[in-house]
């Protein structure tokens, strides 16, 4: 008897066709996604997709899309193509908003501004390195 493959079933729930289909994305569309474009794509109503999507997770969608998005946003700063880019500049770059608000969001998040996030990962590599 052979070894039987593992088949990739197809998502079925709404949180993991969100999952499978959306948190993927490359940046530049991830952080233009919004939880109106995820439930137009689906062809659900925002409220259905909200609802299902904390029912079957326990969670609100906008808020994982939004740590996601904060997640996305702390690796891209640390890559070296964005290591001297101010953090304003990325902002403006992917149209992240302001650049106080998107501050204040990522230090609810990560107990630090963007800046300094990036100052004290900058330490920590350095000193891997010695």
């Amino acid at each position: 008897m052979t070894k039987s493959k593992k088949r990739k079933t197809k998502p079925t729930t709404i949180s993991e066709k969100v999952f499978a289909h959306f948190l993927p994305l490359p940046n530049t569309e991830l952080f233009k996604l919004t939880v109106s474009a995820i439930a137009e794509k689906l062809g659900l109503t925002r409220n259905i997709l909200t609802t299902t999507f904390k029912n079957e997770t326990g969670h609100n969608l906008s808020d994982i899309l939004e740590n996601h998005k904060l997640l996305v946003f702390s690796v891209l700063i640390l890559k070296p193509e964005y290591q001297k880019v101010p953090i304003t500049a990325i902002l403006e770059s992917f149209n992240l908003g302001r650049p106080d608000h998107f501050a204040r969001r990522f230090k609810k998040f990560f107990p630090v501004t963007p800046s300094v996030y990036r100052q004290l990962r900058k330490k920590v590599q350095h000193r891997g390195h010695r």
